[in-house]
């Protein structure tokens, strides 16, 4: 019967050999940070995706809070991002929309000066 599991047995594991896992509270700041250039990222898309000025601006702001309130822990890869999204937001909201498809391809040609 050493072999077999039955309810009656128990369970087979070790229950004194088990351990808890301690769980240690996040300080403040370093969620904050990343709360900050998360949100950054999200505005950023937004003004990305919506070509508004406002919006990115906002990110920019944001991005900035965030890069201000910097440690020197913080990890480099959120930073980066962030500032990536925020300047991509800003340039695309100022960037006018050309020709796309095809015409941006092939433009159609000039007429000649009349007279010439």
């Amino acid at each position: 019967m050493s072999g077999k599991v039955t309810p009656s047995s128990g369970d087979p594991r070790r229950p004194d050999d088990a351990r808890r896992f301690p769980r240690t509270a996040a300080g403040l700041d370093e969620s904050g940070l990343d709360n900050y250039f998360l949100f950054s990222m999200m505005v950023a898309l937004a003004g990305f995706a919506l070509k508004n000025k406002m919006i990115a601006w906002c990110a920019v702001f944001v991005c900035a809070a965030g890069f201000a309130n910097l440690s020197r822990g913080s990890a480099l890869q959120h930073v980066t991002s962030s500032i990536a999204f925020s300047v991509m937001g800003l340039v695309a909201s100022y960037i006018h929309e050309g020709p796309t498809g095809l015409a941006a391809l092939f433009p159609a040609p000039k007429a000649a000066a009349a007279g010439a």
